[in-house]
């Protein structure tokens, strides 16, 4: 006799850590480049954050199964950008 079980794992939330980040940042504050975190799958989804600077950001938490990171470039400067990891937090499934 052989027992099996299947697991099936749901993504449940999305965590991002920054490595690093380097991203154009003037008096202005974050006007000609940055990155906007989207708490969601769209830009009609809440903004959980719009990042500019040399400031390694936070860790970001999802609040549902997806996130959507939309950068912004006016192209004019080159700074180093950022690297970015991220860990799909899951949860059992049916």
């Amino acid at each position: 006799m052989c027992n099996y079980d299947r697991h099936r794992l749901v993504v449940q939330r999305v965590h991002l850590h920054f490595l690093s980040f380097e991203v154009e940042y003037n008096k202005k504050g974050c006007y000609y480049d940055y990155l906007n975190v989207y708490d969601g799958d769209t830009i009609s989804a809440p903004r959980l954050a719009k990042l500019c600077g040399d400031k390694r950001p936070e860790d970001i938490l999802s609040s549902n199964n997806s996130l959507l990171l939309v950068f912004i470039t006016d192209k004019t400067k080159t700074f180093g950008g950022f690297v970015i990891v991220y860990k799909e937090i899951h949860t059992p499934g049916t």
